[in-house]
């Protein structure tokens, strides 16, 4: 679980790089493939982040008790 809580803020605190990648593209030629880079990587946070809350509900006393499997 420490491993995907990591690989979560990594990604997180790298954040401005992709919006610096987006704003210095914004009226150039290469406009979308700087949005498709943006949005990659906001899918690939998504994903970090459902690696955690798999790794959280997988191990038993971690979440509260009030949370069911569903």
């Amino acid at each position: 679980m420490c491993l995907s809580n990591g690989l979560l803020l990594m990604l997180i605190a790298l954040i401005p790089f992709p919006t610096k990648t987006l704003g210095e593209f914004l009226l150039t030629i290469g406009f979308k493939t700087a949005v498709i880079f943006y949005t990659a990587y906001f899918v690939l946070i998504s994903i970090a982040f459902r690696l955690l809350w798999y790794a959280a509900s997988r191990k038993p006393g971690i979440l509260s008790n009030d949370v069911t499997a569903a």
